[in-house]
């Protein structure tokens, strides 16, 4: 199995070339706040799943949003930014938006992005290489918060009026092989 506790903490250690969830699957999560520590002692790119349901098109293992998270130099479309894991589905037709870390994304109703910077967002050298840092991710209606450290890294605001994910499951994420990360102090509080 890619996922052991060991020491208090949840590791997920990467074995093959393949993305791997550990989801806790109560289906009636719609809005929430989590918080969470995570550690990454190796390169690689991890996250959390929030409203995840299972990818009938077999693109990935779930879709959902996404909060990224990943080694400090991987880049700020990963570390502390919005993916948005929608599958190839004929009758939602969604699209993947960008939503990089110091980024606010509004999709519109016609599933269309506007990315504006937020104000004052986390800088690259408050998040700990290699160290625990603290992660918040609310859900409130369809607006979606990303906080590290206490610093803002990413929102995302989805109105389009097809193919949004009302509630699902959430999911703890590692992307890439030989990749180990930790995570731990996880507190989910529901706000529905």
């Amino acid at each position: 199995s890619d996922w052991s506790v060991v020491d208090g903490s949840i590791v997920g250690s990467g074995s093959a070339d393949r993305q791997s969830y550990l989801v806790w699957k109560d289906r009636e999560i719609r809005d929430f706040e989590l918080r969470l520590r995570y550690r990454l002692k190796t390169k690689g790119n991890t996250g959390v799943e929030i409203r995840a349901i299972p990818d009938g098109s077999r693109r990935r293992p779930f879709e959902g949003y996404h909060a990224d998270l990943g080694h400090v130099d991987i880049g700020p479309n990963i570390l502390g930014a919005w993916d948005l894991h929608f599958a190839k589905n004929p009758a939602r037709q969604r699209k993947s938006h960008a939503c990089p870390r110091g980024t606010h994304l509004t999709i519109n109703e016609h599933d269309e992005p506007l990315l504006r910077p937020i104000e004052n967002p986390i800088a690259i050298s408050e998040i700990q290489d290699g160290d625990w840092n603290e992660v918040r991710v609310t859900a409130q209606g369809y607006h979606f918060e990303f906080y590290i450290n206490g610093r803002h890294a990413s929102s995302l605001t989805d109105n389009a009026s097809f193919g949004r994910l009302d509630k699902g499951a959430i999911g703890l994420q590692i992307h890439d092989r030989g990749m180990r990360v930790e995570f731990r102090d996880i507190l989910l509080k529901r706000l529905d």
